[in-house]
């Protein structure tokens, strides 16, 4: 009996090992709800100077993050963050205008979670 109850408790301590272990390994990027729209000086990059055709970019609602926004409009976040200029851990600001293509005169690179096509000859 009392082999059975050790080894009860000693499965329940590694499940909640486990699933701590998992939840620190989980990284989300949200918008936090700021009384200006913009970030602090000096805390983070500032937004590159960008000439941007029309439906070229986005505003921020609440709710939004970095990946969803990215996600809906057929871009890796990644690139949307350098586009920019946003660091880890990629947070925004309602309010706060993305641009969603690179700038001009530069080429976006492939991502890697999108296959590039290529052409037999």
């Amino acid at each position: 009996m009392l082999d059975g109850m050790k080894e009860s408790i000693r499965t329940s301590a590694l499940l909640a090992c486990a699933a701590l272990l998992a939840a620190c390994g989980t990284q989300r990027s949200v918008v936090v709800q700021r009384t200006g729209a913009m970030p602090p000086p000096g805390r983070y990059a500032a937004t590159p100077a960008v000439t941007a055709s029309s439906g070229a970019t986005y505003r921020v609602t609440k709710g939004d993050t970095l990946y969803s926004i990215a996600f809906r409009h057929g871009k890796d976040f990644r690139d949307v963050a350098r586009w920019n200029g946003i660091a880890a851990p990629y947070t925004i600001w309602p309010g706060q205008e993305l641009v969603m293509q690179p700038p001009s005169g530069s080429a976006a690179r492939p991502s890697p979670s999108r296959p590039v096509a290529s052409v037999p000859v």
